[in-house]
């Protein structure tokens, strides 16, 4: 299919993306899911336009709405907080918020969350599938045990909003643990006496 873009949605991509090379993927995904678009609403005629383009959420939020939708796909409130485990546990917030990657095999996962082989590997497949594609490796592989499942590239823990929420959760969680486990080593130290309002109020 020969697909044509209109010199606005050409300079509207070129001024969005300038010369940062982090939005190279961005950019190929959200192309994509403009195609994508354009060949289901007009049919694969005429050009695709500035329309189009806003229609899938623009370079802003075209890849955190696809993954949402994948998200929706899973049925259960069971598969959908497995689901938010499995992300926690392949990525953490790093320094300066940046998201850190952390690949991990089927088998670790399941140790983890305490969760089967085939259950790990029902909602992974949902986000594997081919045109989405968020966890590697690709959905033409099956999954075994010892396969690491791994975040397909950082920039979706930049624009993902319900995975920059939960790695944000994640680390506020690390922070309080830390903090508590501080306090009760002095206090089992007679540095400290038991913590309480408002102290615990801080934390």
């Amino acid at each position: 299919i020969k697909a044509k873009i209109s010199p606005s949605l050409l300079d509207l991509l070129l001024n969005h993306i300038d010369d940062n090379q982090d939005l190279l993927p961005v950019l190929q995904h959200g192309l994509m899911r403009v195609v994508d678009f354009w060949q289901r609403e007009s049919k694969s005629q005429g050009i695709i336009d500035v329309e189009h383009y806003n229609a899938i959420g623009t370079l802003d939020k075209a890849l955190s709405n696809h993954a949402d939708e994948a998200y929706a796909e899973l049925k259960t409130e069971e598969n959908k907080i497995i689901s938010e485990l499995i992300f926690k546990s392949l990525a953490e917030k790093g320094p300066s918020s940046k998201g850190i990657r952390r690949p991990c095999k089927v088998i670790d996962l399941m140790e983890q969350l305490n969760v089967s082989e085939k259950k790990i590997i029902e909602i992974v497949d949902v986000f594997r599938i081919p045109g989405r594609s968020f966890l590697t490796p690709s959905i033409s592989q099956n999954l075994t045990k010892e396969d690491f499942i791994d975040i397909s590239h950082e920039c979706l823990m930049r624009v993902w909003g319900r995975l920059k929420f939960w790695l944000k959760e994640e680390a506020d969680s690390s922070r309080i643990y830390l903090k508590l486990c501080k306090a009760a080593a002095l206090y089992q130290e007679g540095k400290v006496s038991l913590l309480t309002n408002p102290e615990l109020e801080v934390i």
